[in-house]
């Protein structure tokens, strides 16, 4: 864009060229500087509003990181509960083969269920009777 002004005065011709061109020169350069103001603050803002978003994101992935770093937590906890469990059954587990291997012999389970099938006989002479 090219503004040309005229001026009078009583220079000669040359300086008045001279001077209007300037005065062109002038007014482009201010255009262009605007203009360029104008395009340096749209990317300013582009860039401020990219680095916003960028920092959203940084926000919430902290926030991600601190509840799955809670999570992990809670499943080590869990992890080590279980883990105890497990022990203690194995030890219970231990203590009840001990005590079947010490406890009972091969007499003491044929008198055991000697008795047994004694009761069922009992009981099933019982419901005969109830049926009659």
């Amino acid at each position: 864009m090219i503004i040309k002004i005229k001026i009078k005065t009583r220079t000669s011709n040359k300086n008045k060229k001279y001077f209007a061109v300037s005065v062109e020169c002038y007014i482009f350069v201010r255009i262009l500087y605007s203009t360029m103001n104008n395009q340096h603050q749209q990317l300013i803002n582009h860039f401020e509003t990219k680095l916003n978003k960028l920092i959203f994101k940084y926000e919430n992935l902290e926030k991600k990181n601190e509840h799955l770093e809670e999570e992990l937590a809670h499943t080590r906890d869990d992890l080590m509960e279980a883990h105890k469990e497990i022990v203690e059954l194995r030890s219970s587990y231990s203590a009840l083969k001990m005590a079947r291997m010490v406890g009972f012999s091969e007499e003491d389970k044929k008198i055991a269920h000697r008795r047994i099938s004694g009761l069922v006989r009992d009981i099933d002479s019982c419901l005969e009777l109830l049926n009659e």
